[in-house]
């Protein structure tokens, strides 16, 4: 059961408005397919890191500066994937396995490799480098060791990159879908803070407390930093 269910209706549309559901007219919230366009367009929306597909550029939105400042890391290869995993600048499971799959896929996107041999080498290299920025990431060890088994698949040096390029982008496009049916139902890592927005709006919130007790104030702080990517009023 997603948080808009238990919500009236006129409340919850109000909900599912603010975060940017392109139908408004449902005759029933829980359950309603979810449109094809819904969060597709995120150009004005705050986003945990910036992938460009055509250019291989990735960039991740430095958590530990949230709320008071937004700033992008540059991530052009698994040392600086490393880097902002280890040093906690990305948070959330997910995210994590996406960073690090997306850092090797901008660093090994240029480079040519003589043998097959040679590829998975590297690749083996890079991904036991990387599981060691998080070692209790499962997602980050389930996304490199499926990786790594692309690699390992039978064909020339060329023909393995470009199949562990395709493994890297189904799971950055996987995660992507995925997060989009949770945003829907009601579930994603944000959505206390949606219903929050909606029940604001709707003049029924009196005092929001924000309570953390993890590394960095992590959820606080990512919770600050939705707060100043998805409201323009105050909240008391």
């Amino acid at each position: 059961m997603g948080y808009y269910s238990l919500l009236p209706k006129s409340i919850a549309v109000e909900f599912l408005n603010h975060i940017c559901i392109s139908k408004t007219d449902m005759e029933s919230v829980p359950g309603y397919p979810m449109p094809d366009d819904f969060m597709t367009n995120t150009e004005n929306r705050l986003s945990a890191f910036r992938f460009d597909e055509r250019a291989n550029e990735l960039f991740v939105l430095d958590q530990l500066l949230l709320p008071h400042r937004i700033e992008f890391i540059p991530v052009k290869n698994t040392k600086d994937a490393f880097t902002v995993i280890r040093n906690m600048q990305v948070r959330g499971a997910p995210l994590i396995a996406v960073v690090g799959a997306l850092g090797l896929l901008v660093e090994i996107s240029d480079l040519e490799f003589k043998s097959p041999d040679e590829f998975v080498q590297f690749v083996d290299s890079k991904v036991q480098y990387l599981l060691e920025s998080r070692p209790t990431a499962i997602n980050l060890r389930n996304a490199m060791e499926q990786i790594l088994n692309t690699a390992e698949i039978e064909g020339d040096a060329e023909f393995k990159k470009e199949s562990v390029i395709y493994a890297i982008l189904k799971i950055y496009h996987d995660e992507k879908d995925e997060n989009r049916r949770l945003i829907w139902n009601g579930y994603q890592e944000a959505s206390g803070l949606r219903v929050i927005c909606a029940l604001h709006q709707a003049d029924l919130v009196e005092m929001v407390y924000a309570l953390e007790t993890r590394p960095y104030y992590q959820e606080l702080r990512d919770v600050g930093g939705a707060f100043a990517g998805v409201l323009q009023e105050e909240m008391p």
